[in-house]
């Protein structure tokens, strides 16, 4: 997920977005595409229970746990999607921290990697949450001049059911950019849950 940053950089990174959008078909998609193996198979979890792991890098992130609660919450009551919750062991997702610089020039506020077998099955998501970010990135509903974490860390928990960005709903969850002060990416939209209705139908 990209940060939108307010200068030379994100006027850079606005030319490259743009550049995107007049060659890339995907751009018209208005709900987050599904993550796919080489061979086409979609990324999916077989379990129904997730634990999320916070390591001692990810420790020092200050309100760290209530921010994952909250992220999780986002989730939490779409049925058929594979349930979080903190855990200290049997580790499904781990949380670190640490700054680092994605995809040429941009710093995300997290990025996500997944690893999973050819068929799909996803056995592991690792979240990195940037900490050049550290002082810039809370509790956003608070503070309109920093980058909302709960709402950026409910879009890395996105990615780690398999779901890909949202190219077109600036608002949705899993949308490719963090703005200041927005927490948007707090509330699921139509978007977001029709694409993870495609990978985890509902149970009624």
């Amino acid at each position: 997920m990209t940060t939108r940053l307010p200068s030379t950089s994100a006027r850079i990174l606005a030319a490259i977005v743009l550049a995107l959008s007049l060659v890339s078909p995907a751009r018209v998609r208005a709900e987050a595409a599904l993550k796919y193996t080489e061979s086409g198979k979609k990324m999916h979890w077989t379990k129904t229970s997730l634990g999320v792991c916070v390591d001692e890098a990810a420790s020092t992130i200050p309100r760290i746990f209530p921010y994952l609660r909250m992220a999780m919450d986002v989730w939490a009551e779409v049925p058929g999607v594979p349930q979080f919750h903190l855990a200290d062991s049997d580790c499904d997702v781990n949380v670190t921290y640490k700054d680092f610089i994605c995809c040429g020039n941009i710093r995300p506020l997290a990025i996500n990697v997944l690893t999973h077998y050819q068929n799909g099955q996803i056995v592991r998501a690792t979240i990195t949450v940037n900490a050049f970010y550290a002082g810039r990135a809370g509790d956003a509903s608070h503070d309109e001049n920093i980058y909302d974490l709960p709402g950026g860390l409910a879009h890395e928990l996105g990615h780690a059911i398999g779901l890909e960005e949202d190219l077109e709903d600036r608002t949705s969850v899993m949308f490719d950019t963090n703005f200041l002060g927005q927490t948007y990416k707090r509330k699921l939209k139509k978007g977001d849950l029709a694409a993870v209705n495609k990978l985890y139908p509902w149970t009624e």
